[in-house]
């Protein structure tokens, strides 16, 4: 039997929180929930006062799981490191004003051991990484220990229904008029076989026409976006070192533009502030690709690839996307990573992307002199990533340039002075939703590729081999 668990969520993306509900859920509980996103949200769910006014209205589940009975009604309290209006820390304090008793735990996609560790000095009970987040029925086993309020209160007028996820169940209804129709126009051996020629000529038509422009790498509504978490250094040309590291957060985005002439694709590629979450530097890609197979269609770029292509091969793909520029990433092993079968493919070498330090009209770059160029100190630029290889998708990046890049003299070959040290790794949050949005693509593509056509060709097949039977039987 579900063990009740009420979990208030300091969580700003509600695909995160489902994550978590999910993996509860697995571990036994049955959930009730609300997800809060500012301290004055988090104060009013902690205060019944003024909780229902206060709520997040736009989660109607969750708002129909809030207890009102008294400020401390929840068994615990899971909390994001950064949010765009508030932070785990400022969390664990106001929690810890409002409700001493209650149980906080960190779960996060940028949280590492040295930051676990404060914020445990601080008072949390535990932390988690979201790229982990099986441990998370664990940590709430041991920190619940079993204890339970009475049921929550439910504001009148409001439906009595657990904040779980809701289960869905698939139902098939059979006409019978159909079912005459279907055996009257089968009679007949030369029905049969007209039946099963249409038939394998449909899986042929899903197979060879319909699905590759449905499966098609680049399908209309398509995007990419990936958030990195790292570290930079900038650097500083009066001593000609780089500052201490910081931790830096990193994405890119790509949008499938259409024109006239075909597709393009647009690679945003920003840098952020990590205490405000405020744009500070933005680098933007334009280049029209083939989308059946992700290649670009510039002649000067002929066999390189902006994506990886479906049906991704274990060999060596030339690059240009975003900042990289033609740069050749050999397949190194098969690997497993969230329960997803992936290539890593790997690159460590020369990386020089000058033009993406020239900066726009809202974010000043790096000047850059005649016959100069920024590149990545030693050849120490490395590029891995993690293919889920039937669709193409890219599960996981790590990027950096731990050397240092370096405006350097192209004659000469002289470092003039340093630019940035930098380096980043997809974080478990984005992980996770890449991994549900990759499972979905497979499924679609192996159903119109394989599943679909290769039914239709069964049947197809079968109703033919019946037709030739009878007509032999009755001859």
């Amino acid at each position: 039997m579900s063990i009740p668990l009420r979990v208030l969520f300091v969580e700003d993306e509600q695909d995160s929180a489902d994550l978590m509900v999910r993996a509860l859920e697995r571990g036994g509980y049955a959930v009730t929930y609300a997800r809060v996103e500012t301290a004055d949200a988090l104060r009013a769910a902690l205060n019944p006062r003024s909780l229902i006014e206060s709520f997040d209205r736009t989660n109607p589940r969750a708002q129909t799981s809030l207890p009102v009975t008294g400020a401390c009604e929840w068994d615990i309290l899971i909390a994001d490191y950064i949010l765009p209006q508030f932070t785990g820390i400022a969390a664990l304090r106001l929690a810890h004003e409002l409700c001493p008793e209650l149980p906080v735990v960190l779960a996060s996609g940028v949280v590492n051991d040295a930051i676990g560790a404060e914020m445990v000095k601080l008072g949390a009970r535990d932390f988690v990484p979201k790229d982990q987040i099986k441990r998370l029925p664990a940590i709430v086993a041991r920190e619940v220990k079993g204890a339970r309020a009475p049921s929550p209160t439910l504001p009148a007028g409001l439906p009595a229904q657990p904040g779980s996820l809701p289960r869905y169940s698939e139902h098939a209804t059979a006409s019978r008029s159909g079912g005459g129709r279907l055996v009257a126009l089968l009679k007949g051996r030369k029905r049969y076989l007209a039946l099963s020629a249409a038939l394998l000529l449909l899986a042929a038509l899903l197979k060879f026409a319909l699905a590759p422009q449905w499966t098609q790498r680049i399908t209309p509504g398509w995007h990419y976006e990936s958030y990195f978490t790292g570290i930079s250094g900038q650097g500083d040309p009066a001593t000609g070192n780089f500052s201490q590291n910081i931790t830096a957060f990193y994405e890119r985005q790509t949008e499938r533009v259409p024109q006239a002439d075909g597709i393009v694709l647009e690679d945003t590629y920003t840098v952020r502030d990590p205490s405000t979450g405020k744009p500070e530097y933005q680098y933007i890609f334009r280049a029209p690709v083939d989308p059946q197979n992700g290649m670009h269609r510039d002649a000067q770029y002929r066999g390189e690839y902006f994506l990886f292509p479906r049906n991704t091969q274990p060999i060596t793909y030339r690059l240009r996307h975003s900042y990289i520029k033609g740069i050749p990433v050999t397949f190194v092993e098969e690997q497993l990573l969230e329960g997803l079968t992936v290539y890593l493919f790997a690159y460590k070498g020369r990386g020089e992307y000058t033009e993406s330090y020239g900066g726009t009209s809202d974010y000043p770059g790096v000047p850059v002199g005649a016959g100069q160029e920024i590149r990545c100190a030693d050849d120490q630029f490395i590029f891995r990533a993690w293919v889920e290889p039937l669709t193409g998708e890219v599960l996981k990046v790590d990027e950096s340039c731990y050397s240092g890049d370096y405006l350097y003299d192209v004659a000469t070959g002289t470092a003039v002075a340093p630019v940035l040290r930098w380096g980043g790794t997809t974080t478990g949050d984005d992980i996770l939703k890449r991994n549900e949005f990759i499972r979905a693509e497979r499924e679609k593509i192996l159903l119109l590729d394989l599943y679909a056509p290769g039914l239709l060709a069964f049947v197809g097949l079968g109703v033919g081999a019946f037709g030739l039977l009878r007509a032999r039987q009755r001859g």
